[in-house]
């Protein structure tokens, strides 16, 4: 009988996760109406380190603030995404991995979602995704 070991690390993809170097890394926030949103820097509401990113949303339809990131993945890759957020109002938050073919087709906008309903105090949401 033999017994497979495999190892597991982590690697924190994402530069700048806690906005301490302002928005570098990160794409300007996108709405789908104009001008309902923005994004600012808060140094009063954080849950750790010296800002948050505060998304003010006044649109109906949604909405995307992500990092500036693309990975390459290969069949069976496993990730994990983790974010902490705070929703003031009826507002929801949906953390999720938008994945594209070889040729840059989005094939899903919004791969492994989780969403969280406001309003809601400081939250850690997490999913994780095995790539199809």
């Amino acid at each position: 009988m033999s017994t497979s070991v495999q190892s597991v690390f982590y690697v924190n993809l994402v530069p700048n996760g806690g906005f301490e170097q302002g928005f570098s890394g990160w794409r300007g926030l996108w709405t789908r109406e104009p001008n309902v949103g923005q994004a600012t820097l808060d140094m009063q509401v954080r849950h750790s380190g010296a800002y948050s990113a505060r998304i003010e949303h006044r649109g109906t339809k949604d909405w995307s603030f992500n990092p500036d990131v693309l990975t390459m993945v290969k069949l069976g890759d496993l990730f994990e995404l983790r974010a902490w957020v705070m929703i003031q109002g009826e507002g929801e938050v949906t953390l999720c991995a938008t994945t594209y073919d070889v040729k840059g087709q989005v094939l899903q906008w919004s791969f492994a979602g989780r969403t969280v309903k406001g309003p809601k105090d400081w939250c850690n949401i997490y999913c994780r995704m095995v790539i199809p």
